[in-house]
């Protein structure tokens, strides 16, 4: 089960103003114990490595996942081990079932003790968002370090508050050999332990370094509440809140408690309980039931308020009070311990000598040291924001190695590592203390304590502002706030404003830029200075001109401009440049000029100081203006007949300017004539361009004619949809243009125009005249006389052969009918829902057809029956005649004849048996005639039927499937029921047939409960000893036929059906009758229910139940209880009150029924939903009369 964390909300609780965090080189130098001491999972190992670039299914190495979640996983279906290699998982786990989780490998162990946590760190981080892993199978933590796990404190359940780092919660396991730290959590910062009295659970944990986690409430180390724990062999230091807290009931019976040490584990800065509880360990409620244990550093034992400590046995290893345990660097968090710590040697022994307090049993007594540092020399006083250099020094390593210093300011603030002298500057006054430390270089995590404490104090100081001007005079600045003197690092905003004619320029001095207004920042005595200069005189650029877009030649037009300005306030005047190398004199804003060509312009303008004349503006944006001359206007009749060439080729032509014109007929045509402001026949002519002109060439055609096509060639005759290709030719232009040509093809369709070739297929037979015709290409409204016609014949290419297959007895239509075709072409096709088809076969080729149905196929449960067997008995003694089909039908072994083992056959069928031999033919599809032969196919045929007859159908009343409507039967209790004998071992269910009947076959199914019943035999009865008798029982299913040539009229018992009971069953069975067939008729459907033993279920009361299910779908049944024996009617209405079906109509026995209503009307069709009401009527044999009504839903 995954549970993902990525939407929580985390409320993050700050303990202390900073937390230096440190990746420890894990434990170092532990020496793991063997890993089965708790072994509380399967031998199926599944891999993680962060750098796995492999398949990412866990199964090696290679392959492994590369986040833990996806391990764990796939390890709580098989209850693996999770071996995880090195590297940091950011991640919140969730571990179920037996799985555990181990860290400390490289990526190619191949067992646990392989692995080096030292080496090979494995962190699990939470990131603050909750706690790092929660445990609620039996599982195993080892070799990891464990961080930044965090739940915050408040109201709520375990869940919610307790156990940052890890919470085993009803639950069992081991944590071993990890490092814990940086956790927080309510309760339990870094291990949460939680049971109860019906589950106190065992949790191992030991060899752990558990350091500087948080419990804001209390328990910052470890806390254990009311379960089993063993608790050795760790170091549980400088946590806030208690190192060790067990608040434990019920009485821990089979704990252990030794071999820690708990040391550092401050109360004095906690939020909640500062100068409130002590520092140390606390246990409490019940905790004299501990039976061992060990502790030393400083520890708190007792207090009334919370329940007894514990007793002091005399077995205590070592001392428990005050002891500095003698760490190699706790600082550092080096947890090793010195030669001389009072932790050495003084645990509990193990194997029979002395061990080690805490998580580290080995590693050197002589390990690498850093001296502390001198304390820092430097000012005892500053201002804020004044940097101050600081020095120390003397820091040394025991090893020869080269130290680096780090600062501690005392605002909050640390140092980078690095050299003896560093430099600082406090932001806001106050005293503070600054402090030294030094570390290896070589080894980074070997540090020395804080060294003794500098003091500086820091003031604040008033500064000084001066502003000058230059040009003197030339403008001023505003000062915001403006005052005399200014606090060190206030801020002052500066607005400068120049005089008239004057701009601002930029700021000098302390200032620099030119944006105005600026802000100075107050951190020293300033002096500014404001520039400005003198705003040179300018005249704005006039609007854009506007006047006429476009005039006649050698008109006079006026154009206004206006707009510009002096920024001295000075007079203006203006110029307009007229668009051809021409400019006006300067003057009025308004002026008028005239163009004498023809052509495009852009007229702009411009303006001048009259004072200063060499004062000039822009030229304003241009405005478009066209100049137009007389226009000629030629025109061709007919369009398209020619053209006239025009010299000089213009657009618009000048006051008396003379132009050519030639006129240049198109092919086919000649030039006439001149019309409009020309007039005359010569080809080229002179016009004088003296205002518009038109002019219209006329041209006129030659006639043109195409000459008629030759006869086309061809084949003279073919076949219906055969590709036919005709060719023609012998068709000119006079005018010499190309010719196109037309194939008429006497069907009332034509060729498209094209070539003198083309390709026709005919899709009917007959005799066709082919014609041909041609056209211009350039003119296609010339065209020539059709050609003499060429005579082709088509005669048919395929022949149809229809008909249908129909049953023999009826002539029902068989569907799904495969006609086969053979021959010169193999095709087939299946008949249609009438039983009908249609093939499309090559003329002039020899074919077959055969019928095919598959055996079975389309057979009904009334279609071949006991009565068949009958009518192929009596055919075969001579009792009964057949016709031709029906002789067919009855031959079932194929033999050519009919006899009494064809009847046989018949009857074993009808009830499922198998058949006695292999020529077994019932069921089988046959068809007359069973082939039809074609030779060379020279027409249509239609009419070709077959007949279908099924072997062992004899009496003929086959019907396609879904045409005939099947009632759906009454489901009635069995009247006879009275008859029913039940013996001590056995059940004898007799089958009771009415007089006058003319038996000659039945057919029987009926269901029972085979875990009640064991089904033994058939007896026969004086009506049935002349039948032969067939049956069939398979898992609570007994089919029986019979059938006799002679006809039996009698009534009375026909078979006694003999059961024994299971004497594990004493209760009430129930029999189904599904199928009760006399000849052909079904008969009915009968449900019987017999009671083994009737003193179970004694009956004295008349009661009918409500229906169940209700609503109800498909069917729904009512209980019936009966006292006596008695007469029911019962009815189903609709809520109108109009009757539905008659559903029972005959005399009970007294007892137990069950009476269904399947959803049907009295012709078998399913009722719409709605509400139905029961009405029963009982009429007891003593007299007793009971009525009742019962309402149903119907929902579909």
């Amino acid at each position: 089960m995954k549970i993902y964390f990525k939407h929580l909300q985390i409320v993050q609780i700050s303990l202390y103003s900073i937390l230096l965090l440190f990746e420890p080189s894990f434990c170092q130098n532990i020496q793991l114990p063997n890993v089965d001491t708790v072994n509380l999972i399967g031998g199926n190992i599944v891999y993680v490595n962060i750098n796995a670039s492999g398949a990412n299914n866990g199964n090696s190495w290679s392959d492994a996942f590369t986040n833990i979640e996806d391990g764990i996983e796939k390890a709580n279906s098989s209850n693996a081990q999770v071996w995880v290699a090195k590297g940091t998982y950011r991640e919140n786990l969730v571990m179920q079932n037996s799985v555990g989780i181990y860290g400390g490998f490289n990526g190619n162990e191949t067992s646990l003790n392989d692995r080096n946590p030292s080496q090979n760190i494995t962190t699990i981080d939470g990131q603050r968002r909750t706690r790092t892993i929660l445990c609620y199978g039996s599982n195993t933590v080892d070799g990891l370090t464990i961080k930044n796990g965090y739940v915050p404190e408040g109201n709520g359940d375990v869940l919610q508050n307790r156990g940052g780092g890890i919470l085993f919660y009803m639950a069992n396991g081991a944590v071993k050999n990890n490092f814990i730290s940086d956790n927080s959590a309510g309760w339990g910062g870094g291990i949460y332990v939680e049971g109860n009295v019906n589950n106190p659970g065992y949790v191992l944990i030991e060899y752990n370094i558990i350091t500087r986690n948080t419990g804001t409430s209390c328990a910052g180390g470890i806390e254990i509440d009311h379960s089993r724990a063993t608790v050795r062999f760790n170091t549980i230091v400088d946590n806030i809140g208690h190192g060790l807290e067990i608040p434990t009931h019920p009485p821990i019976t089979y704990g252990e408690f030794h071999s820690n040490i708990v040391d550092g584990n401050l109360f004095n800065n906690h939020p909640r309980w500062n100068g409130y509880r002590p520092k140390g360990m606390d246990v409490w409620a019940y905790a004299r039931a501990c039976t061992d244990y060990t502790f030393i550093g400083e520890i708190w034992d007792y207090d009334s308020r919370w329940g007894s400590p514990f007793d002091h046995p005399t077995n205590i290893y070592g001392d428990h009070e005050n002891k500095d345990p003698r760490f190699i660097n706790r600082q550092g968090r080096d947890f090793r311990l010195q030669s001389n710590s009072p932790c050495k040697g003084t645990g509990k022994p193990s194997g029979g000598s002395a061990t080690n307090m805490g998580a580290i049993q080995g590693g050197s007594t002589t390990s690498e040291t850093v001296s502390t540092p001198n304390q820092p020399s430097g000012p005892s006083s500053g201002t804020i924001n004044q940097n101050l250099s600081y020095s120390t020094g003397g820091s040394s390593s025991s090893s020869g190695h080269t130290v680096e210093y780090q600062f501690n300011w005392g605002d909050g603030n640390y140092s980078g590592w690095g050299s003896s002298s560093q430099s600082h500057s406090y932001a806001n006054s106050g005293n503070y203390s600054i402090q030294a430390r030094a570390r290896c270089i070589t080894h980074t995590n070997i540090m020395s304590g804080w060294s003794a404490s500098r003091s500086v104090s820091i003031s604040a100081d008033s500064y000084t502002l001066s502003i000058s001007i230059y040009p003197s005079g030339k403008g001023t600045v505003s000062r915001n706030p403006n005052k005399n003197s200014y606090n060190y690092d206030e801020t002052v905003w500066l607005t400068a404003t120049p005089s008239s004619n004057y701009l601002f320029d930029q700021w000098g001095g302390a200032l620099s830029g030119n944006t105005n207004p600026r802000k100075i920042i107050m951190n020293d005595n300033k002096s500014v200075t404001a520039y400005f200069k003198q705003i040179p005189e300018e005249v704005s650029t006039p609007n854009k001109p506007s006047g006429p877009a476009s005039s006649k030649i050698d008109l006079s037009v006026t154009f206004t401009t206006s707009g510009s300005i002096c920024n001295y306030g000075h007079a203006v005047e203006y110029q307009f440049s007229w668009g051809a190398s021409d400019q006006s004199e300067w003057g009025f804003s308004s002026q008028s000029t005239n163009y004498s060509t023809v052509g495009t312009f852009t007229i702009s303008a411009r303006a001048r100081c009259k004072n200063d004349t060499n004062i000039l503006s822009d030229w304003s944006s241009g405005k478009s203006f066209s100049t137009s001359g007389y226009k000629l206007n030629i025109s061709i009749n007919p369009s398209a007949a020619g053209t006239v060439s025009i010299n000089p080729l213009k657009y618009q032509f000048n006051s008396g300017e003379v132009v050519q014109l030639f006129a240049n007929p198109s092919s086919d045509y000649l030039f006439d004539k001149w019309s409009g402001d020309l007039s005359g026949s010569d080809n080229q002519v002179l016009l004088i361009m003296n205002n518009d002109k038109k002019v219209i060439a006329h041209f006129k055609q030659i006639p043109e004619k195409i000459s008629t096509p030759n006869k086309s060639t061809g084949a003279s005759d073919g076949k219906v949809d055969q590709n036919l290709t005709f060719t023609t030719d012998g068709s000119s232009s006079n005018l010499g243009h190309s010719v196109e040509y037309q194939f008429s093809w006497g069907d009332s369709t034509e060729s498209s125009w094209n070539g003198n070739s083309s390709s026709h297929a005919y899709t009917n037979p007959g005799t066709y005249q082919v014609r041909t015709q041609a056209r211009c290409i350039d003119h296609p409204n010339i065209v020539s006389d059709l050609s003499e016609s060429q005579s082709i014949t088509i005669t048919p290419n395929f022949y149809s052969i229809s008909g249908k297959a129909c049953y023999y007895s009826g002539e029902q239509p068989i569907q799904n009918v495969t006609i086969a075709v053979s021959g010169d072409k193999d095709t087939n096709q299946q008949t249609d829902t009438n039983g009908e088809y249609t093939l499309q076969l090559e003329c002039d080729k020899n074919f077959k057809m055969t019928p095919i149905k598959a055996k079975g196929m389309n057979i009904g449960y009334l279609d071949i029956t006991m009565y068949d067997a009958v009518l192929a008995a009596r055919y075969s003694m001579g009792l009964e005649q057949l016709d031709d089909y029906q002789q067919i039908a009855a031959d079932v072994d194929r033999d050519g004849n009919v006899s009494l083992f064809d009847a046989v056959l018949i009857a074993r069928y009808t009830i499922e048996l198998p058949s006695p031999t292999d020529s077994s033919c019932v069921s089988e599809w046959t068809f007359s005639p069973s082939e039809r032969f074609y030779q060379n196919l020279n027409s249509n045929f239609s009419d070709q039927n077959f007949f279908g007859i099924i072997l062992g159908n004899i009496h003929g009343s086959w019907q396609p499937p879904g045409s005939i409507k099947i009632n759906r039967l009454k489901t009635l209790t069995y009247q006879y029921l009275d008859k029913i004998k039940i013996e001590k071992k056995r059940v004898i269910l007799p089958l009771i047939i009415d007089p006058e009947q003319n038996v000659q076959s039945i057919e029987i199914e009926l269901m029972y409960d085979s875990n009640a019943l064991n089904f033994q035999k058939i007896e026969k009865t004086k009506l049935s000893e002349k039948f032969q008798l067939f049956h069939n029982n398979c898992k609570g299913q007994l089919r029986v036929g019979m059938f006799s040539v002679t006809p039996s009229n009698g009534g009375g018992v026909l078979l006694k059906l003999i059961f024994s009971t299971n004497p594990s069953f004493n209760k009430k069975v129930f029999f189904h009758l599904k199928e009760f067939k006399i000849n052909k008729k079904i008969n009915m459907q009968v449900k019987m229910e017999i009671i083994l033993n009737k003193k179970v279920f004694p009956i004295t009361n008349y009661k009918l139940s409500q229906c169940y299910p209700n609503p109800f779908n498909n069917s729904t049944q009512f209980n019936l209880d009966l006292p006596e024996s008695g007469f029911i009617f019962a009815v189903i209405y609709n809520i109108k009150g109009q009757e539905i079906i008659k559903l029972i109509e005959n005399n009970f026995p007294a007892g137990h029924h069950i009476l269904k209503w399947n959803g049907t009307d009295e012709a078998g069709t399913f009722v719409n939903s709605g509400i139905y009401l029961l009405k029963l009527v009982f009429n007891g044999k003593s007299g007793s009369k009971e009525s009742s009504i019962r309402r149903i839903m119907l929902m579909k």
